[in-house]
């Protein structure tokens, strides 16, 4: 669990513990600024995979496959 998903788990812990926070305006911009950051969050760990991704293909392509297993150039593992 990221960081973001355990302060957005407890802020919604706390939204419903305490209803008088519905009206809060602070706490609903909190809890969508928390919101905005995990979505910002997951979407640039889509885009470094995907560029992870095309980094291991052109890893596999015989040409490029020998010359970087001769620099020790090794695969990277997802996020």
């Amino acid at each position: 669990m990221t960081n973001l998903t355990y302060i957005k788990t407890e802020i919604l812990y706390a939204f419903r513990k305490n209803k008088s926070l519905n009206n809060n305006l602070e706490f609903n911009i909190a809890l969508q600024n928390v919101e905005d950051m995990e979505l910002n969050y997951r979407n640039e760990v889509a885009a470094c995979n995907s560029d992870i991704q095309g980094y291991n293909f052109w890893l596999n392509m015989p040409p490029t496959k020998w010359i970087l297993k001769g620099f020790g150039i090794k695969k990277k593992d997802l996020i």
